[in-house]
């Protein structure tokens, strides 16, 4: 029998929550004899409580926290740590009230004119408080147009509805979207966006590369309508003062 250290691989290195509802952490922990896995906050350790649940099924070790209380924007950061004869080593997840990266949709659909439509998902738990597209013209040789400088940034405010309720349940997710007016015909634009709440910013979704029509035709008034007010699960996404920046770098 081979005989060697710990070796812990963390499920999710970053888990979003929020104050009030329940994180739970996992780590998978190999190693011989079988290391002893305990859970820290910094450097305090936890044990089984009222809010603590500590779980372990073969390799399989998990850390549910219960009300969770998050401090501004502060993350919380937690350490997996594993123990046997060999020796110990520890991997850190941290948990944090800011949204989870938004699912840009590859989609570019055209209403007519020069207006365009694209859609994204993004959590529900976090209570999103708005939305920051970020647009821009990118080089392509069949482009009939010249590259535009710097980037077209769009803050959408998400009014929300008095009657949604704060829910915990982390796999709830609503659909947006947004017409983007004046874009070139016949060229190729990347889209990309990131969800703000009360915790920041979350990261960057994943970026779309879409070519616009490269014929004009006329506008359907009634489909542009009927996009722009409603997400595409058919559930109401509104939105409040919007405000629009054009530059080479945006700070917030």
């Amino acid at each position: 029998t081979v005989l060697y250290g710990p070796q812990i691989e963390v499920e999710r290195e970053i888990v979003h929550s929020r104050t009030g509802c329940t994180a739970s952490l996992v780590c998978f922990v190999s190693g011989y004899p079988v290391p002893e896995v305990k859970w820290f906050l910094n450097t305090l350790l936890l044990v089984p409580s009222r809010d603590i649940v500590i779980k372990s099924t073969g390799s399989r070790h998990e850390l549910l926290l219960s009300n969770v209380v998050l401090d501004g924007r502060r993350n919380k950061e937690l350490n997996c740590t594993a123990i046997n004869s060999v020796g110990s080593t520890s991997n850190k997840i941290q948990i944090t009230g800011s949204p989870e990266q938004p699912l840009m949709y590859d989609v570019l659909d055209y209403l007519g004119n020069h207006e365009y439509v694209v859609e994204w998902r993004s959590e529900v738990f976090t209570n999103i408080l708005k939305h920051r597209l970020t647009y821009k013209q990118v080089k392509d040789n069949e482009s009939n147009s010249m590259v535009e400088f710097g980037e077209k940034i769009i803050e959408l405010a998400l009014v929300r509805d008095p009657l949604d309720k704060e829910e915990c349940d982390v796999n709830k997710y609503r659909n947006y979207s947004h017409v983007l007016h004046k874009l070139e015909l016949g060229a190729f634009y990347q889209v990309k966006v990131e969800s703000y709440n009360e915790y920041g910013w979350s990261e960057q979704s994943n970026s779309i590369i879409k070519r616009t029509n490269p014929e004009f035709i006329p506008k359907n008034v009634h489909k542009s309508e009927m996009i722009q007010s409603s997400g595409a699960d058919g559930q109401l996404a509104s939105w409040g003062v919007i405000l629009i920046f054009i530059s080479s770098v945006y700070m917030f």
